[in-house]
């Protein structure tokens, strides 16, 4: 190798033996030079599909996050639902005990009524035996003899008793 500088400061661009690079080393400086390109080519290509993937990413992200707003909304209109249902379900409930209260109110009065009607049927029961007893005794009455032979008498005072006749 020589001495000289690496590069001119002005003029036409030197020679590879100018330089002081000697034929390997600039074959080398080519074949990194090369490289270097195709390494840059690449570096193009994979940014190019981290871009692309990164695009697919935010459409997918956008595609997720609709997904996302759109089971929000149906999440949320489900809690109104439930919240309404559940409204609902208070109101029915407090409508069935208010007339379970009312069934307990009118079972009571049925067995009052029930009762009442037991009892009016034992006295209507008793009633009617003591009209067939006293009827059974009337007419042992009538068919007396003391009541056959008293019979002219009774028709006699009957008579005397009526209002026309006192007069």
């Amino acid at each position: 190798m020589t001495d000289e500088p690496a590069t001119r400061a002005s003029g036409p661009p030197a020679e590879a033996g100018d330089r002081g690079l000697a034929p390997g080393e600039l074959s080398t400086l080519l074949l990194l030079l090369a490289d270097t390109r195709e390494l840059a080519e690449q570096s193009r290509g994979e940014s190019a599909a981290a871009r692309e993937r990164a695009d697919r990413s935010d459409a997918s992200s956008q595609s997720l996050q609709v997904e996302i707003d759109a089971m929000q909304a149906t999440l949320e209109a489900l809690e109104r639902e439930v919240e309404r249902t559940s409204t609902m379900l208070d109101a029915a409930t407090d409508r069935t005990r208010q007339l379970e209260g009312e069934l307990r109110a009118a079972q009571e009065r049925a067995d009052v009524a029930e009762s009442s009607l037991a009892i009016t049927e034992a006295h209507r029961a008793a009633v009617m035996a003591s009209e067939a007893a006293l009827r059974t005794e009337i007419a042992d009455m009538r068919r007396s003899t003391s009541w056959r032979a008293t019979a002219p008498l009774r028709s006699v005072a009957g008579v005397l008793h009526r209002p026309d006749a006192a007069h």
